[in-house]
């Protein structure tokens, strides 16, 4: 499941929240240093998580999308 711009703590918690429960395996997408940031703010490890490393907001969305239509 592709996590757009999840550099909000509240977005981040729920994605903790399903990575917990085992419902998800999030791939975040987003600039790097804030999910890193925010991740650590809400106590989520990244050593497991894809992380796409994207600067541009449509180029971003449009990944977004792409990756979950598969």
């Amino acid at each position: 499941m592709a996590v757009l711009f999840p550099d909000a703590p509240d977005l981040m918690r729920a994605a903790k929240d399903g990575i917990k429960q085992g419902l998800i395996e999030p791939v975040m997408v987003c600039n790097r240093v804030r999910i890193e940031a925010v991740a650590s703010e809400v106590n989520l490890p990244l050593q497991d998580t894809e992380i796409l490393d994207q600067e541009n907001p449509q180029e971003t969305a449009d990944l977004c999308l792409g990756l979950n239509k598969k």
